[in-house]
């Protein structure tokens, strides 16, 4: 596709997302952004990942998605076509909005997209910024709660990869049926001022979503903590919603939190050692808690919590 500048009858054909993200970036460094779309809707991370990496991996190879003769889904087919063209130019970074085609393979997803972002950094000659957005809620109507695993590994990734960041953007789901949310332009502008602060080192919003940190029994309630760049909770709801207990029986029960600084404090009436706890660990449940600064809380679940 030839070059276009950003506008008008070029507009329109834009993939919305990388066009708010590029426009944002513009207004704010005072200088014109390029962007190469290399994107085909609704394919897995395979079909971008060179095809012997995934070939000669025992588990990605084992965990591959079946062919299908009506779309890409053969690994590399679109690597070959749509990003190692593109190598001959000097990329200042990488988005991602993808992973919703990979939840029925989700346990493998952060080692495969692991695996993807290292060949392309090898074949750019260098560890260039790849920012992500972990996948919305949304009704798959999945086995095995495959989306909240996915989110997981997305996740994950963080630890595995330098140089990488993501953002959540379930705040922005206005119906669960749709599998993106219709605000493009909030998803585009979260990921550019994700940009601006670790590229170009100015806060102009925020983006960052807390993540879980640590759960432990204090007196008769489970405490858990949150780690992030915030400073307290609240809940756009009465109660918080999204947040269950699991106990040792198998009981499940959805409950309240007293929400104090970085904490929820959770009541532990009725319910029998060990515990686990779960946010919005599921497919589509859109969470009510936020940061000071407005950002939606990661889907957690904890490991098992002893009474020590």
């Amino acid at each position: 596709m030839p070059h276009k500048v950003g506008g008008g009858y070029s507009r329109k054909y834009a993939r919305a997302t990388a066009y708010f993200f590029a426009r944002y970036l513009t207004e704010h460094l005072k200088v014109p952004v390029g962007i190469l779309v290399s994107a085909w809707g609704g394919t897995p991370a395979e079909v971008w990942t060179p095809a012997e990496i995934v070939e000669k991996d025992e588990i990605l190879s084992k965990n591959k998605l079946k062919d299908y003769p009506w779309w890409p889904i053969k690994p590399g087919v679109l690597y070959n076509q749509m990003i190692h063209p593109l190598v001959p130019y000097q990329i200042a970074g990488c988005i991602w909005y993808q992973g919703e085609s990979n939840h029925e393979n989700a346990p493998s997803y952060a080692r495969l997209v692991s695996k993807m972002v290292e060949a392309w950094r090898k074949d750019f000659e260098w560890d260039f910024p790849f920012y992500y957005v972990q996948i919305a809620p949304h009704t798959y109507g999945a086995k095995n709660n495959t989306p909240a695993l996915l989110r997981e590994q997305q996740e994950l990734m963080l630890g595995q990869v330098k140089n990488t960041a993501m953002i959540n953007i379930s705040d922005l789901v206005e119906n669960v049926k749709d599998i993106h949310p219709r605000n493009k332009r909030a998803i585009g502008e979260r990921l550019a001022c994700l940009a601006m602060d670790k590229v170009y080192g100015q806060f102009t919003g925020a983006y960052e979503s807390p993540c879980l940190h640590d759960a432990r029994v204090v007196k008769r309630n489970l405490e858990v903590t949150l780690e992030g760049n915030f400073n307290t909770l609240h809940s756009t709801t009465k109660e918080v919603t999204g947040l269950t207990v699991v106990d040792c029986t198998g009981k499940q029960v959805a409950v309240n939190a007293r929400l104090k600084g970085k904490s929820l404090q959770i009541p532990l009436r009725g319910l029998k050692a060990p515990y686990q706890v779960y946010y919005c660990f599921d497919e589509a449940t859109i969470g009510s808690l936020r940061t000071d600064a407005d950002m939606p809380v990661l889907p957690f679940r904890t490991a098992k919590i002893e009474v020590k």
